[in-house]
């Protein structure tokens, strides 16, 4: 297990029930530090530790151990060390992510389903635990977390709870596995979740060559520009003319 708190608090049996040598178990000798296993003379040089419990901390990222010597009311020691297993301290953010992207970056859509994809990043440390994937409706700003904890652990997720007409936010942050959530980064992406829908021409009319004819559309949501085209068939194909590339939906 990780930790990205930096203080352990250990409690003392001293004045218990456990016994050993002449007497009860009255104080230790301890010593906190990165080192898995140290000798008894290296512990007895140590603090003694009598009363209460005892707050260590870490002051560095990484593997901390607790090695200990009893000793008994007639000041007896225990030549068995205790040498603790590792307590896994990490203290620092994960990478940032840099990558997010959708095929619907900046589109217009009718969907409420907007996938998201991004690069995943390692955690050099305790490694790299999940994603939280944070929706807005204002530029800048994190907004709701949206994914559940300890999900995704890859680099996708699809948010199917959009509602078509809003203008969406996504920012995508890496979680480790003590708990750190990296800095908010910079990989927010826009999505408008839009709609527009053709009400001139519906389909059904039949329009001679050359002639003019008014196109007309309703949208719902941020539609800045929307592109014109039609199709015709000619001879048992299918063919694709270009009416305008970018005309100001107002």
């Amino acid at each position: 297990t990780w930790y990205n708190t930096a203080t352990f608090t250990f409690t003392n049996n001293a004045g218990g029930d456990a016994t050993f040598g002449a007497g009860h178990l009255d104080h230790y000798h301890y010593l906190w530090n990165q080192t898995a296993t140290n000798t008894q003379a290296e512990i007895e040089a140590g603090t003694a530790w009598s009363t209460g419990t005892l707050a260590l901390n870490a002051t560095a990222d990484g593997d901390w151990y607790l090695h200990l010597v009893a000793h008994n009311t007639d000041n007896v020691a225990n030549p068995t060390l205790f040498n603790s297993s590792a307590y896994k301290y990490d203290a620092t953010l994960p990478p940032a992510v840099t990558t997010l992207a959708t095929t619907l970056t900046g589109s217009v859509t009718n969907t409420t389903s907007i996938p998201l994809t991004w690069t995943a990043v390692t955690d050099a440390l305790s490694g790299t635990a999940y994603y939280r994937v944070y929706r807005s409706t204002t530029s800048g700003t994190l907004g709701t977390k949206i994914s559940t904890d300890g999900a995704p652990t890859t680099g996708s997720y699809t948010d199917t709870t959009a509602v078509v007409g809003n203008r969406y936010y996504y920012t995508v942050q890496a979680v480790d596995n003590a708990g750190n959530e990296q800095a908010t980064g910079n990989n927010q992406i826009t999505v408008d979740c839009a709609s527009l829908t053709l009400t001139s021409p519906n389909g059904t009319e039949e329009w001679k060559a050359g002639s003019s004819h008014n196109i007309t559309w309703t949208t719902s949501g941020t539609i800045p520009t929307v592109k014109l085209t039609y199709t015709y068939t000619l001879g048992g194909s299918n063919y694709t003319e270009l009416i305008a590339e970018s005309v100001t939906n107002d």
